[in-house]
């Protein structure tokens, strides 16, 4: 499983590019293929087992590759996110109102994002159907285990990953277009 990021402005005018030759780069054929959407919001590369994801902020494009499905989220750190309290899971918003903590607010946030994204549903699904144990690393859907998670911390900014495996995880400088010959 490999993530890159860059700047967004770059990613936002050049998005199709910028996915395929981060996949080149890694070694991963994509003449002649292209990013469809299936029955589902979430693209993928026609006629491959390559799972791919994107999220931005203002500032910074994340792009993670894998071979099993995945789900990104990225956030800068926002206090504001406290506000999202009543939508989501009652263990979540126990620990939003007792920490009080914008890193935690915005973690709750991002895990909600990149889970629902990992499901190919996008913002739609319910935020208080699921929640993730984060010392466990895991997201429970009712009470079963549904993927996992892992979190980053870049430059203030949260990035929340949703997989079902989370085995050899690298995280990759790819600079765009320029950088691929």
């Amino acid at each position: 499983m490999f993530i890159s990021y860059g700047d967004v402005n770059d990613y936002l005018s050049h998005r199709e590019e910028i996915i395929f030759q981060f996949m080149q780069f890694l070694g991963i054929d994509t003449r002649g293929k292209m990013i469809i959407r299936g029955n589902n919001i979430k693209p993928h590369i026609d006629g491959t087992d390559v799972h791919f994801n994107v999220s931005h902020t203002e500032k910074q494009y994340f792009i993670v590759v894998s071979r099993d499905e995945v789900g990104i989220d990225a956030e800068v750190v926002n206090p504001t996110i406290l506000s999202i309290a009543e939508l989501v899971h009652p263990i979540e918003k126990n620990m939003m109102l007792k920490k009080k903590s914008a890193i935690i607010n915005t973690m709750v946030w991002t895990s909600k994002e990149s889970y629902l994204k990992y499901k190919g549903i996008g913002l739609i699904g319910r935020l208080d159907s699921f929640y993730s144990n984060w010392n466990e690393g895991l997201v429970y859907d009712g009470n079963r285990v549904a993927a996992k998670i892992s979190f980053f911390l870049l430059d203030n900014t949260v990035i929340a990953l949703t997989s079902s495996k989370q085995n050899n995880l690298n995280l990759v400088t790819f600079y765009g277009r320029d950088e691929i010959s």
